[in-house]
């Protein structure tokens, strides 16, 4: 498998999850942010962070939580 059609299908998959998450979150519009965008930053770490080895699951999913925590501390 070349990378071209990996990073081309899980690009894909990033941008579906975060127009279904804004269809799903619109509170999110005003700084309100659902514990479920840590699924998004997952992907999103998956698809652009494979160059600062990010290619662990455990780890994506332990800076997505980071980020979502940054995010709800800043809001208030």
């Amino acid at each position: 498998m070349s990378f071209k059609p990996y990073f081309k299908k899980i690009s894909e998959e990033l941008i579906s999850n975060i127009i279904m998450f804004k269809k799903k979150y619109p509170e999110t519009k005003n700084n309100c942010y659902p514990e479920e965008l840590t699924k998004v930053f997952e992907k999103y770490i998956e698809v652009y962070g494979h160059a600062y080895c990010m290619d662990v699951g455990s780890e994506r999913k332990k800076l997505s939580k980071l980020l979502y925590r940054a995010l709800n501390e800043m809001k208030h």
